[in-house]
């Protein structure tokens, strides 16, 4: 059968954050034979400790391949630079938890982990959280914003998805946001921010 080994609730108040371990197993994973593989998942929490989304996901998996039969030492489920472009980190997520399992597709039993390390800091710059209210008869599809005056056009590869209805601004200057409903309506509005020193 399957076991987990899990984490108490880590508080990591909506910043960036990234875990290291030593790893070890003496089992040959078939997905990846003839290596073993840690794999760990993390979940997501508000601070009410209710499971919070991020990326849209309650939760995120990640495998690692490790020598068989060997310690091996500071695996990064993402190494500096990626944890901070892919941005690991949401206004809305307090804590986190993280869970080590065996006899997944990843990995077979037994796995052992030692010297669990999360890092975490604050955001790189200060930043504001601007509330955007949006009302449709249809349900919400999309939902982005961008710097400066943009055009419906712009939003088709571009722009920064957002959740619970607040964007994320750095610095004073006109934002647009996008709206796009399950019918394929869309709408732009924008705002100008004067008001951050």
């Amino acid at each position: 059968g399957s076991s987990t080994a899990t984490s108490d609730f880590i508080n990591v108040n909506g910043g960036f954050y990234y875990n290291i371990f030593d790893g070890y197993t003496d089992v040959v994973t078939p997905r990846y034979d003839p290596n073993g593989a840690i794999f760990w998942v993390i979940k997501y929490y508000d601070e009410q400790k209710n499971q919070a989304t991020i990326h849209n996901k309650i939760g995120d998996g990640h495998a690692k391949v490790i020598e068989l039969n060997n310690w091996k030492n500071e695996i990064y489920w993402k190494n500096l630079e990626d944890w901070k472009n892919f941005g690991e980190y949401s206004a809305n997520v307090k804590y986190i938890t993280i869970s080590y399992q065996n006899e997944s597709q990843y990995c077979t039993t037994p796995v052992k982990i030692r010297n669990l390390k999360v890092y975490g800091e604050e955001m790189p710059n200060s930043f504001y959280l601007i509330n955007v209210k949006i009302t449709d008869n249809d349900n919400i599809a999309v939902k982005k914003y961008a710097k400066g005056e943009q055009n419906l056009e712009y939003f088709n590869d571009n722009g920064t998805i957002f959740n619970n209805n607040q964007i994320r601004v750095t610095e004073n200057g006109i934002y647009t946001v996008y709206v796009k409903d399950d019918k394929g309506a869309e709408k732009i509005e924008t705002i100008e921010i004067t008001n951050i020193q």
